[in-house]
């Protein structure tokens, strides 16, 4: 409305009559930008974009913790509202029991979920040799 102001103003102040829609013009343009920003961030949030910040603090917590397993891959990251959920492939030590991997793995995604509560973490235990 004030753009709409300013043009009637201008058009009546300089007899410049095309000051109107021209200024409506802009209006609607910047209108049309800004439903566009929200679209675009919006539809990320709608679709479950994945987070590549979160991965990045994941790998960087997993590196630390490093000598504990043989290697990690196929990190996967989604976002659900304020949620984000996160799954990954964790290649252990053929000679680890069952229990001391699972132990293992808990004692990691209590490790990711304590330095990022937002997150929901996932991992699956596979021997080094399988990267399926």
């Amino acid at each position: 409305s004030l753009g709409v102001a300013g043009g009637l103003f201008i058009s009546q102040l300089t007899g410049w009559t095309q000051a109107d829609p021209v200024i409506a013009l802009l209006v609607s343009v910047l209108i049309i930008r800004m439903g566009a920003v929200i679209i675009l961030k919006s539809s990320r949030v709608l679709m479950d974009d994945h987070c590549p910040e979160t991965e990045e603090k994941i790998e960087a917590l997993l590196d630390r913790h490093r000598s504990r397993f043989v290697d990690y891959h196929d990190i996967k990251t989604r976002r659900s509202g304020t949620q984000v959920f996160a799954e990954l492939h964790l290649s252990i030590d053929g000679e680890m029991t069952v229990k001391e991997a699972h132990d293992f793995t808990d004692h990691l995604e209590d490790d990711l979920e304590k330095e990022l509560p937002e997150v929901s973490v996932t991992i699956h235990i596979e021997p080094p040799e399988d990267h399926s």
